[in-house]
């Protein structure tokens, strides 16, 4: 967690309370749509809430792209 958060300091970007996770949630049920699957994943009882909270917060096509997200995609992708 340390070194997570000096990642992201040392870059000049936030990192609000658990952003990796929802951001996670939120591309793999747009780029999926498998609630069922990123519920599993997350360890959730069920995925009501999963859905509820994360579906429609990005496109398909905005989950998909962020699976192309590797150190060696990633400069091209931020621009």
């Amino acid at each position: 967690m340390k070194e997570k958060s000096l990642l992201f300091t040392d870059a000049k970007v936030s990192h609000p309370h658990n952003c990796l996770r929802h951001s996670f949630c939120t591309y793999h049920v747009a780029a999926y749509k498998n609630p069922g699957l990123t519920a599993t994943i997350l360890c959730h009882r069920n995925q009501g809430m999963l859905w509820a909270r994360y579906n429609g917060n990005a496109t398909q096509d905005q989950g998909k792209r962020y699976w192309t997200i590797t150190p060696e995609t990633a400069s091209a992708l931020a621009k």
